[in-house]
């Protein structure tokens, strides 16, 4: 993706490889609310302390993964690992999925970052380049956190759950 930035004398505004043109502010403001949004939904939710399940109070099924398999899936213990960040049990968020704990930080941080930019209206995430490179390092994160919640559930005896 290429950003330009125009400088105007009342905004700043900036213009991505679509030629669509929004402010510094807008921009920030985008970030605070998608990611208010999403800490908000871990919030409202109650963290189920098997370390995943969260997601059935959204009306969502089991993962049917675990229920065929015995074993968690690659998603299972992110929504849990978010409802649990959002009520202040770390601990619990860690081992419900250590990759969901580390989003959960992650999009606490950006929000912080994206009011900061919509108060100042300083392009705070100017630097910010999305790279191919980052999707593995994403991926490898996530399998790891997967592999340490197959190992930790496999040492405390809870998988096979078949």
């Amino acid at each position: 993706m290429k950003y330009t930035s125009q400088h105007n004398a009342k905004t700043s505004l900036l213009t991505n490889w679509r030629g669509i043109v929004t402010s510094v502010r807008t921009r920030g403001l985008m970030v605070v609310i998608l990611g208010a949004a999403m800490l908000g939904a871990g919030a409202m939710l109650l963290p189920s302390p098997r370390g995943h399940g969260t997601h059935t109070q959204l009306g969502l099924q089991s993962c049917g993964f675990l229920t065929r398999t015995g074993y968690p899936c690659f998603g299972c213990g992110m929504t849990t690992s978010l409802a649990a960040m959002t009520h202040g049990q770390i601990v619990l968020g860690f081992q419900a999925q250590p990759f969901g704990a580390v989003v959960c930080i992650a999009v606490f941080l950006a929000v912080l970052l994206g009011a900061a930019q919509t108060v100042s209206g300083k392009n705070i995430f100017r630097t910010f380049r999305p790279r191919v490179w980052w999707i593995w390092i994403i991926v490898a994160a996530w399998a790891i956190g997967w592999a340490y919640k197959v190992a930790a559930g496999l040492a405390a005896g809870q998988y096979p759950t078949i």
